[in-house]
C-alpha cells in the first residue's frame, strides 16, 4: 500500500534527524550583536573617532522583553558557534515535527481506506 510505504519512508527520515539531535553541541539561544561606542572621555581615542569595539547577546525573557549581555572579546567566537548550532538544533526540532504531522496526516487516511472510507 502506498501510504504504508510514505509513512516507513517519512519515519526514517524523521528518525535520521532525531540521531542528528544526539550529536548536539553547547548552545545558546539569541543574536550576537557587534557594535562601535564612544565611552565619553575626552583624552580616549574614541574621542578623536576610533571607537571601541563591543559585543552582546541579545534575547527575549520569559516576558518577552530583550535583555542584552555582554560578551567578552575572547568568548566572541565560541558564542557564534552556540548562536549557530542553537539554530541547527531548533531546524532540526522543526523538520521532525513537521515529518511526524505528515506521519500523523497519512496514517488517518490509511486507517480510513483499510475501513473503505474514501
Amino acid at each position: 500500500m502506498p501510504f504504508e510505504k510514505n509513512i516507513v519512508m517519512l519515519s526514517r527520515m524523521r528518525d535520521a534527524r532525531i540521531g542528528k539531535l544526539a550529536a548536539a553541541k553547547p548552545f545558546i539561544a539569541g543574536t550576537v550583536v557587534e557594535y562601535e561606542k564612544v565611552c565619553g572621555n575626552p583624552r580616549c581615542k574614541c574621542a578623536r573617532g576610533e571607537k571601541h569595539r563591543a559585543q552582546h547577546l541579545t534575547y527575549k525573557d520569559e516576558n518577552q522583553k530583550t535583555v542584552s549581555v555582554y560578551i567578552p572579546a575572547d568568548m566572541l567566537g565560541e558564542v557564534k558557534l552556540w548562536t549557530q548550532e542553537y539554530k541547527r538544533i531548533k531546524d532540526l526540532l522543526q523538520q521532525i515535527s513537521d515529518l511526524q504531522r505528515e506521519i500523523l496526516r497519512r496514517h488517518v487516511t490509511q486507517r480510513r481506506l483499510k475501513k473503505g472510507r474514501p
